[in-house]
């Protein structure tokens, strides 16, 4: 190692924060994963049935009260892609913390023990929610699964397949991007980092994913190979918020993180906004999400300087209890199951529903505001049954749930 390298890589002893607290568990990151889930939840619970197109469409009375309903709709539908981001720059945000907090800034136990991990983590869960869903489909479709689609989810690459991506439960695409990830992470990403640092990670990430897209599908409805940028925005977070650079600890202190979120969410909102579709949730374009994912990236360097002591007073910062408050990091703690399986949940109420002799607005009242609960109560109960028993298998000292 030349000297420019080890001095670039010597630990800022003035910005360094106490071994506790950095070891600490991060309950804002519980309190994020918690309000993506439920918001996912509640904007597919809104689609299910009856939902008048945004902006006009079809009507319920022909009078103003449409026009509210529009806008209600549009706040409930129009952001459930980006609760999506979110959880992959977490993703990105996690795994990256074993890294940048071990001494030799290397995977704990290697790359196989890492993957095993991430197996134990990931696999089981799905493949029940994966089981379920089928099962229903089954029964209560017209539309079975065909042998491609039971296939592709199997092996976690139906986001490569049009004709499968969102075939058996929707929400599972995310899933399968994540997963091809982590392969990228330990052969890729983290090689990058250590030898060019985080900017150039992303870069990269971005690069590298905008380009695959574009060979396979220009028209970003299905890969969604930009998604190693936005993993690669969360390592940045993780590595500026627990840095051991000295160019890194200077942007820890310098850089307004607070203030940086709000400018690029107003710039995402501009973008966002000035869509040519009304259609908010359809309308995905890669340089979206890849702002979006600066908004979170930002946002995460911000709570995690509160979270060390760093910057700001976390039991005075409102925004920082809020994320750590025990609803939200309860929400949190099965997140990933509300996300798996709330969608043959909401399959399951809005079949029973159609068979109801009731109006179609009443029929949509009833699984926004009855079928959002009886999902978190179904999710919780999914999650003790298929998810908690394989936590205990990563539950060591050095690894906390919270960050899984």
């Amino acid at each position: 190692m030349t000297t420019t390298q080890v001095n670039t890589r010597v630990l800022d002893r003035s910005s360094a924060v106490n071994y506790n607290k950095e070891k600490s568990r991060i309950n804002f990151v519980d309190g994020l994963r918690g309000i993506a889930a439920v918001y996912v939840l509640i904007a597919h619970a809104s689609n299910a049935i009856f939902v008048p197109d945004l902006f006009g469409g079809a009507k319920i009375t022909g009078t103003i009260i449409d026009r509210i309903l529009d806008i209600f709709l549009l706040f409930l539908q129009s952001f459930g892609h980006y609760a999506v981001v979110l959880f992959i720059v977490i993703s990105g945000y996690s795994l990256m913390l074993g890294v940048v907090r071990a001494k030799d800034e290397k995977l704990s136990n290697g790359t196989l023990v890492f993957l095993k991990r991430r197996a134990i983590r990931l696999l089981p869960t799905y493949y029940a929610a994966f089981f379920i869903s089928v099962v229903l489909l089954l029964l209560l479709s017209p539309n079975v699964p065909t042998v491609e689609n039971i296939i592709t989810h199997i092996f976690l690459v139906q986001n490569w397949f049009p004709a499968s991506i969102y075939s058996i439960d929707g929400p599972m695409w995310s899933l399968a991007v994540e997963w091809q990830i982590y392969f990228l992470f330990p052969f890729l990403l983290i090689p990058i980092w250590k030898r060019f640092g985080s900017l150039v990670t992303v870069v990269i990430g971005i690069t590298s994913g905008v380009i695959i897209q574009f060979i396979f599908d220009s028209d970003q409805s299905y890969i969604f190979a930009w998604f190693i940028g936005l993993f690669a925005l969360g390592m940045l977070a993780a590595s500026v918020g627990f840095t051991k650079t000295a160019r890194e600890s200077s942007w820890k202190k310098i850089i307004p993180w607070g203030g940086l979120t709000l400018f690029f969410i107003v710039v995402w909102g501009i973008i966002r906004f000035a869509s040519k579709t009304n259609n908010f949730e359809q309308d995905i374009n890669w340089y979206k999400d890849i702002v979006a994912g600066i908004v979170f990236c930002c946002l995460l360097v911000y709570l995690t300087n509160i979270q060390t002591g760093a910057k700001g007073d976390s039991a005075r910062n409102i925004l920082f209890r809020l994320l750590s408050s025990r609803l939200l990091t309860f929400l949190g703690s099965f997140s990933y199951s509300i996300y798996l399986i709330h969608a043959p949940i909401l399959f399951l109420c809005s079949t029973l529903l159609t068979k109801l002799p009731v109006p179609a607005f009443f029929a949509w009242c009833l699984i926004l505001f009855l079928g959002v609960p009886v999902s978190l109560i179904c999710s919780y109960f999914f999650y003790l049954i298929f998810e908690k028993p394989f936590l205990k298998f990563l539950q060591t000292p050095k690894t906390r749930p919270s960050l899984s």
